[in-house]
């Protein structure tokens, strides 16, 4: 059976406090493992950390990224909200925050969120694509179009941003710019099958429209 990484008195005993050193070995592991995937056996080792050390932002952050992953936004939102109230102008918790009220269909918050993460970090490329996939849901697509522009200025390499931005330009009708965009997401990531699929129909789409009869007037 492995070690506890924290220490604890001996049996019968209360349970001393982990120092300062085995938390961040701890916090080390567990980020190692979330990196790798592993997001049950991260998540599992956050939470030790957060026991020890219930302030511990990053910790609050991460877990809440790790239950967002799974499907259980509500606890991303409690979660992220705490690392927040402990570091009030860290972006990226922000932006995730929004990604999980965007989740649990609180559009509202979840622009605002996104907003508050531009605010603190005006090149986030992400918090400008998050922006404009709730905009998207709520059909204000050429909004999303601005964002999405933005957000490939910022990182012409994001494949998600690519891939997005040919999700809007194909709802606004304009599929041969959507065209582009997926191209250049399946050219950044050959393996994703969002894009390519995402390119094939939008390949049919203008097939279409170039062969649909043209209207008597």
């Amino acid at each position: 059976m492995s070690s506890s990484p924290f220490r604890f008195a001996p049996p019968g005993g209360r349970p001393g406090a982990a120092s300062p050193q085995q938390v961040d070995a701890v916090f080390a592991q567990a980020h190692a493992l979330h990196q790798a995937g592993q997001l049950a056996q991260a998540l599992a080792l956050y939470e030790r950390v957060i026991a020890a050390q219930p302030r511990h932002v990053d910790a609050l952050h991460l877990a809440g990224v790790i239950h967002l992953a799974q499907g259980q936004a509500q606890q991303a939102v409690d979660l992220i909200t705490r690392a927040i109230k402990a570091a009030p102008r860290n972006a990226s918790a922000y932006k995730n925050r929004a990604a999980a009220c965007a989740a649990l269909g609180q559009f509202d918050l979840a622009l605002l969120n996104c907003a508050k993460a531009i605010e603190l970090q005006p090149d986030m490329e992400a918090a400008y694509s998050n922006r404009a996939n709730v905009l998207m849901q709520l059909e204000r697509n050429e909004e999303a179009l601005a964002d999405l522009a933005r957000a490939v200025a910022l990182d012409a390499h994001s494949h998600a941003a690519h891939n997005n931005l040919g999700n809007v330009l194909s709802r606004l009708g304009r599929y041969a710019e959507a065209i582009e965009a997926y191209r250049h997401a399946v050219a950044l990531q050959p393996d994703a099958p969002a894009a390519r699929w995402n390119l094939g129909l939008c390949l049919l789409r203008l097939g279409h429209v170039l062969q649909r009869p043209a209207q008597v007037p």
